[in-house]
């Protein structure tokens, strides 16, 4: 249960910085400068949701390479494989989805 709730809750905080990861990505820049954009960017699109979990995915796959002992030998190397087709596939789609628009207040 406490697992599904932190899942739950990095989901929805990577939801909301979407437009950061983006930014950094499709325009770079530097991190303060995409950070101090967000108030201005309307974070709730559903392809928000979708950064999220592909951000999230790469994490996890970081986290299974790092944790000792949990794979051995060529399981190792097919999560590595996986996370540079997962690394590579996100941030192309980085590229090319529309950015958040600006909030109209």
């Amino acid at each position: 249960l406490l697992a599904s709730a932190a899942t739950g809750a990095a989901l929805l905080v990577l939801w909301r910085l979407w437009p950061l990861w983006q930014g950094i990505e499709r325009d770079g820049g530097s991190l303060g400068d995409h950070r101090r954009a967000l108030p201005g960017l309307e974070p709730g699109a559903w392809r928000g949701a979708g950064v999220a979990a592909g951000i999230a995915l790469v994490a996890a796959l970081v986290l299974l390479l790092a944790w000792p002992g949990l794979f051995a030998g060529g399981a190792r190397w097919v999560l590595a494989g996986l996370l540079l087709a997962a690394s590579a596939a996100l941030h192309q789609w980085l590229q090319y989805i529309a950015p958040a628009p600006a909030m109209s207040w």
